[in-house]
């Protein structure tokens, strides 16, 4: 053997292990030591909308296999309602379950979303129309990312519900009642029907129907069945026709996420999407469930007919809540607002014909 191939085969063992040191090096940066998220919700722990948060837990937990555990803060113990997005921006919290209605101001596009008064009833079909919705207008999931926080997981609520302290047979009867709406786009819509819109925190109407202060609150019969609000206003005005259009989003801060490695992000990915396929079913029974609650407990749930339907979908409002919406979304920085309408509307008329 020449001097010349002891020489080669000596370089080409340094550069090996040159490689496997650095490949070692690599594998070492991988390395995650275990961690506890906290995620804040303000919903109560034993409503049906603190689902979610338990399967996000259980589901990334069992993924990692524990290397990501979570603690769940439940009835705003950690954050109210209307300080998660900043909660989560600023770290006091890694995961925020985000209500974009607390937002006009920092989520104008979101929060403006509840105008489309008609929705299609599945859970699977309203994602379907948000991620198109991003996917042809990453100015409206910017809105969040902006924020210091990454979009984790999205659900809706369930169809509207008055709790009155007062029977209501029909829409019209919402005129010179004082009704409580988490929205400027409902508390405006309310007006219209000549009622008298209310905005107070969400943790506050159990006593405010209780002393009268309000008549009654007006959201997702899901949010309702936590307050118990049949004990103060054991009249209930609903329809699952009466959809309400918004996205409701767990985020993480978006500095903890980068902090994952790849493989820990591909699980808590992968954790994510057996969350939708375990949250479906649930979320496309639960109103039925929530009827039936309130039917027992209450003393009278009175369903809405295709008349009061069609008055609250086709209020004169809605152009101009419309319009307002159009400029909300030029201002985000999506060119023309007009086709961003006319867009949202060709996705949601396709997912209503399915």
């Amino acid at each position: 053997m020449t001097s010349r191939t002891v020489f080669l085969i000596g370089l080409l063992m340094c550069v090996s292990s040159a490689f496997l040191f650095a490949g070692a090096q690599g594998e070492k940066k991988q390395e995650m030591k275990p961690v506890t998220l906290r995620l804040s919700t303000h919903h109560p722990a034993d409503v049906s909308r603190s689902v979610g948060s338990r399967l996000i837990k259980e589901e990334v937990e069992k993924a990692t296999n524990g290397l990501v555990k979570i603690d769940i803060y439940y009835s705003e113990s950690l954050a109210k309602g209307r300080e998660v997005l900043d909660a989560v921006k600023n770290k006091v919290v890694d995961i925020g379950d985000v209500n974009p209605a607390y937002y006009p101001g920092q989520l104008p596009i979101h929060a403006s979303l509840l105008v489309y008064t008609k929705c299609p009833p599945k859970h699977s079909e309203k994602k379907a129309v948000m991620e198109k919705i991003y996917a042809k207008y990453p100015q409206v999931l910017n809105e969040i990312e902006k924020y210091n926080q990454k979009l984790l997981w999205q659900y809706f609520p369930g169809a509207l519900n008055l709790s009155s302290t007062k029977p209501v047979k029909s829409i019209k009867d919402f005129k010179g009642m004082k009704i409580r709406a988490s929205s400027e786009v409902y508390l405006r819509m309310l007006k219209e029907l000549g009622a008298i819109p209310v905005s107070i925190p969400f943790t506050d109407c159990y006593m405010a129907l209780q002393t009268g202060t309000i008549d009654g609150v007006f959201t997702n019969i899901e949010a309702m069945t936590g307050q118990k609000f049949w004990e103060v206003a054991p009249y209930s005005f609903t329809s699952p026709k009466l959809g309400l259009w918004l996205p409701f989003t767990f985020t993480i801060n978006k500095d903890r996420w980068d902090s994952f490695p790849q493989t820990v992000k591909d699980q808590i990915l992968a954790a994510i999407k057996r969350v939708d396929q375990r949250f479906e079913p649930l979320y496309d029974e639960g109103y039925e469930q929530e009827v039936k609650i309130f039917r027992e407990k209450g003393k009278d749930l009175v369903m809405a007919s295709d008349e009061d339907v069609a008055t609250w979908q086709n209020l004169a409002i809605l152009t101009e809540l419309k319009k307002e919406l159009a400029a909300k979304a030029e201002k985000g920085g999506i060119p023309n607002g007009q086709q961003f309408l006319a867009d949202i509307d060709k996705i949601m008329d396709e997912a209503l014909k399915k």
